[in-house]
Order: structure tokens, then C-alpha cells, then sequence
């Protein structure tokens, strides 16, 4: 959907040779190199319909990691082109959740397995603050041991 400046509210991305660019509002928020993946997966969050609630998750070896909005302009084709280059299932999960669930799609070793630890982070403590979290849990959002140990046993190599 796009913005009232014409711009497509979720973003661009393309692939260009082996680095991938996603660009917002005529800005370049990220960009990466095929060779520097460790992982891609996908992040489902309860922050829709108005935020981004779907991503497709790229990490590097190093651990970062960079949000692809699944609705972003190319992201079908770009989608598709690294499913042939990495041979890997990248289809997305999930579409119809509402809730915090993330997973790996590859490396196929830990396909299905969780990208992400998802724990409760609360606030400062008084009774404003704990039915702020109830109303509006805040999570914290770690890469799994899993994912971590992939991106370290990929920095080597």
C-alpha cells in the first residue's frame, strides 16, 4: 500500500549481483551481501495491521540481522531468486498470525527450528507500569542459541 507521497508504505528491495538493498522513503536502510548470510527466516509480531507484522529476517555471520517487510515492492521476486540461489523453502508461515513467532527457513539443518528467543521484558516496576505491560507487553528479541551458534560457526568460514 502505498504512502500519500505515491511511495510504497513497506518499502522497495532488489538484488543487485550478490547485495541485497531495501530502501524506505528514498533511503537506503540496509544493505547485504549474499556471501555474509548466515541465516534467513521469518519474524510474525502482533504489531499490525498499521506496522510491518510479517518480516523476512536476514542475518549476518556476525548476528545482525535485517527486517525484509514480506510486502515490500520485489520482495516476491527477490523472495524467489533466493530461494533458487540458496535452494531453500522460503515460503512464509506466517501469513494469518497475530501473535510473536519466529523461525528458521535456512539453512535447511534448522529449518522450522525458532530464529528468535521470545521473552517478556518489563518495565521499571509500580502499578502504572505493570498494567502498561499487561496492556502493551514489551518483548525482548535475541537470536536462539541455535542461530547464534550457526552465526559463529559461520564467521570461520
Amino acid at each position: 500500500m502505498p504512502d500519500d507521497d505515491g511511495k510504497p508504505r513497506a518499502g522497495s528491495v532488489r538484488l543487485d549481483g550478490d547485495t541485497l538493498t531495501f530502501t524506505r522513503r528514498d533511503r537506503v536502510e540496509w544493505s547485504v551481501g549474499l556471501d555474509e548470510l548466515a541465516l534467513v527466516g521469518e519474524l510474525c509480531t502482533d504489531r499490525g495491521p498499521y506496522d510491518d507484522d510479517l518480516v523476512v529476517v536476514l542475518v549476518r555471520r556476525d548476528g545482525t540481522w535485517f527486517e525484509l517487510p514480506f510486502d515490500a515492492q520485489g520482495a516476491k521476486e527477490v523472495l524467489a531468486e533466493l530461494e533458487r540461489r540458496l535452494g531453500a523453502d522460503l515460503a512464509l508461515r506466517f501469513c494469518n498470525r497475530t501473535d510473536w513467532v519466529s523461525r528458521v527457513s535456512w539453512p535447511s539443518d534448522l529449518a522450522g527450528t525458532p530464529l528468535f528467543d521470545l521473552r517478556p521484558a518489563p518495565r521499571d516496576s509500580g502499578w502504572f507500569r505493570g498494567l502498561w505491560d499487561w496492556a502493551f507487553p514489551r518483548l525482548s528479541v535475541e537470536l536462539s542459541a541455535a542461530a547464534r551458534s550457526r552465526c559463529s560457526d559461520r564467521k570461520t568460514t
